[in-house]
């Protein structure tokens, strides 16, 4: 048809709705055999409606579609449009259900009599298998096969082959651009892009092309494309900022050691002198040296001064 249409499919793909949407219509066409049949069917018994869209059910089992549009009342003199709303349900266009989707054979193959079901690998526009760097065989009913799918029918997709990159799989990357013989080219200076939080741990190297989204292909050896993607590189070690971090805490590491150290021989009795310096100065009691020379005492717990202060304040340092 020479005007855009709106479309449904249905039942995993076996019956297509289509409805013109460029002038207004009371007819729908349908298709169950992908295309080799197509029928027509009227919808409205009325005025012609202009079609918005045909909305397929939730469940790709689903043969029902509804279709969204509405009348234009400017002919009899309103300004007003009324709204359609059109419920389709090709549940019982076919009697018999579908049989034995797992004796399924290719195409060209010896038929399996046994089956409503054929096997299908897709290609694309060149009649090249490898769609996205794979070869995909998908199971689907016999087009001229006049049946359903059943409820429990989940066709079945598989994957047979990941196929080496060709230069359809690649594309130009950020600030390149294809020339006449379709190489990619740069057209404005690409910016370096560095990751790892406040130090850098990898650098973006641009190259000119990249992989198309979602495409499984391998690299072939020596692929000139593969050669030329863009690629993360780590940062060499002076400019990670991993040295710096390294020191400060080896620094920790062996401030804690010296005062655990300070803590352990202060109990121990062998820097009483220079711990009571670290803490205050402080003199212990004739009680606590009693305490000390017999081997029991309380580190600060019961450290005395001379001070009759007993405001909480460290005494004043003692002149000389």
């Amino acid at each position: 048809s020479e005007y855009p249409h709106a479309y449904g499919m249905g039942d995993y793909g076996s019956i297509m709705l289509l409805a013109n949407t460029k002038v207004p219509t009371d007819l729908v066409h349908y298709t169950w055999d992908q295309g080799l049949n197509i029928a027509t069917c009227r919808f409205s018994e009325k005025q012609p409606i202009y079609v918005d869209e045909i909305i397929s059910g939730p469940d790709p089992r689903s043969a029902s579609f509804l279709l969204i549009g509405y009348s234009d009342d400017s002919s009899v003199g309103s300004d007003k449009k009324t709204g359609y709303v059109v419920y389709f349900d090709f549940a019982e266009l076919h009697e018999d259900e579908c049989r034995n989707p797992q004796g399924a054979v290719f195409e060209g193959d010896v038929p399996n009599p046994d089956t409503d079901y054929e096997l299908f690998t897709p290609t694309d526009g060149d009649g090249d298998i490898c769609v996205l760097g794979v070869r995909t065989n998908y199971t689907r009913r016999m087009r001229e096969r006049r049946c359903y799918n059943s409820l429990e029918y989940n066709p079945k997709n598989t994957v047979t082959q990941i196929c080496p990159c060709t230069r359809d799989d690649y594309l130009c990357d950020y600030c390149h651009e294809e020339d006449n013989s379709g190489n990619c080219v740069s057209v404005c200076e690409v910016a370096i892009f560095t990751q790892g939080g406040g130090g850098c741990v990898e650098t973006w190297i641009p190259g000119a092309y990249r992989i198309v989204p979602g495409d499984k292909c391998t690299p072939k050896e020596n692929d000139p494309y593969a050669a030329n993607m863009g690629y993360w590189q780590k940062c060499p070690p002076e400019s990670s900022g991993a040295g710096s971090v390294v020191a400060i805490v080896v620094v920790c590491i062996v401030a804690v050691c010296i005062i655990l150290a300070a803590f352990y021989k202060s109990r121990s009795g062998g820097l009483t002198t220079g711990w009571s310096s670290f803490v205050g100065s402080a003199s212990p009691s004739a009680e606590d040296r009693d305490d000390e020379a017999s081997g029991s005492y309380e580190l600060l717990d019961n450290i005395t001064t001379d001070s009759d202060d007993d405001d909480g304040l460290p005494p004043p340092p003692i002149e000389e």
